[in-house]
Parts: structure tokens; C-alpha cells; sequence
């Protein structure tokens, strides 16, 4: 546009030198919106930072974010959301879980264990201390080393080594030895009887 008619040549000097100016400033460089918004709408590349993209407000993602390269975070991080992790995770800071936690497959640990609640086991589980095992063995419990084994059930304790002759306690038969090798009476007279059941008696 030609702003004085009565020097059209400086004028249109002075357009071309605008013009110029227009062609060979990069527009976006050092550029600030004040209102309003870029909106970039091209897919092929779309928006491509080479060097630096720093973001001091908020940034609102409605799409998917896909990160190929490293993602590090030194402030707080909140996820409302499903997370599904498909990698290996390393945790090296301290882990605080105060919801539920399913895990469904092997989990090992190295370092120590404090328990301070209940640890509940379901039927058909057990705990494997070294050749230890506690188990549940048809709703009786059950403690198994070496070939020997422990029984706990309605306040009857069974003690069955892997050799020689097992102990009962409680119930309504007391204590008694199962089975036991017999003797002659006359080389060690009695002084404890036992019934056909392995059931114990003090004589007197």
C-alpha cells in the first residue's frame, strides 16, 4: 500500500525493503502469543523440537504421549490413572504401598522382611523356610522337615518323626506313643499301661 502519493518511488522502495524483511525473518523465533493459540494440524512431521522444549505452566496432553527415548522427573508425579508397565522397573528410592497390591507372579527378596499385620495364606498355599514347609493339609496344619512331621488340628498336636514311634497330645485320649515296641513285663515291670489305642496311664 502506497501511503504517499507524492513519492511513489520512495514508497514502493520502501515496500519491497518490508517485503524483504518479511522473506528472510524466521517468524517464530523469540515469538510470544499473548492470546489465542498455535494450533498445529499436520501429522507429517507436525510439530518437531530439536533442541530444548521447556514448559514453565501447565501442559494438557488429550492424546497419547509416546516417549522412545529417557523420561526423568526430579519434581512430584501424580498418575490418576491405569499405569501398565510391560518393562523392567527399577525402584531404588523408598516404595510406600498404602492400597491393595495383587501380585501374580514370582516375586523375590533379597534384603529383610518386617511383617507388622497379619500374613494370611489361602488354602492349598504354604511357606518354605529352607526344607521347611507350613501348610494347610486337608484343613489340618501341617509342619514338614526332613521327613518328619507336625500336626495341629482341634486342639490335637501330632508329632511323627521320620523314624520310631510318633507323640499325640490333647483331645480326648491325652497323650499317647504310636506305635510302640513291646517288652516282657517281668524283665520291666510297668509302671505306666497303655490301652490298645496308644492311650497312656500312670499306675499308682
Amino acid at each position: 500500500m502506497v501511503d504517499d502519493l507524492s513519492n511513489v518511488f520512495k514508497s514502493l522502495k520502501d515496500m519491497q525493503r518490508r517485503i524483504r524483511r518479511l522473506e528472510s525473518t524466521l517468524m517464530l523465533q523469540n515469538a510470544a502469543i499473548s492470546e489465542g493459540g498455535l494450533r498445529v494440524i499436520s501429522s507429517d512431521p507436525g510439530l518437531v523440537v530439536e533442541g530444548l522444549l521447556q514448559v514453565t505452566g501447565i501442559e494438557l496432553i488429550d492424546g497419547q504421549l509416546k516417549i522412545t527415548g529417557t523420561l526423568s522427573t526430579t519434581g512430584d508425579t501424580d498418575i490418576g490413572g491405569d499405569v501398565t508397565i510391560s518393562g523392567d522397573t527399577d525402584v531404588t528410592g523408598k516404595l510406600n504401598v498404602t492400597g491393595d497390591t495383587t501380585l501374580g507372579g514370582d516375586t523375590e527378596i533379597t534384603g529383610d522382611v518386617s511383617l507388622k499385620s497379619d500374613l494370611d495364606v489361602a488354602s492349598g498355599g504354604k511357606i518354605t523356610v529352607g526344607d521347611m514347609t507350613f501348610e494347610i493339609d486337608g484343613g489340618v496344619g501341617k509342619i514338614t522337615m526332613g521327613g518328619a512331621s507336625i500336626y495341629v488340628a482341634s486342639g490335637v498336636v501330632q508329632i511323627i518323626p521320620a523314624t520310631g514311634p510318633g507323640l499325640s497330645l490333647g483331645g480326648a485320649q491325652g497323650a499317647r506313643l504310636f506305635p510302640l515296641d513291646t517288652t516282657d513285663a517281668a524283665t520291666h515291670p510297668a509302671n505306666v499301661w497303655m490301652n490298645p489305642t496308644g492311650q497312656m496311664y500312670r499306675t499308682v
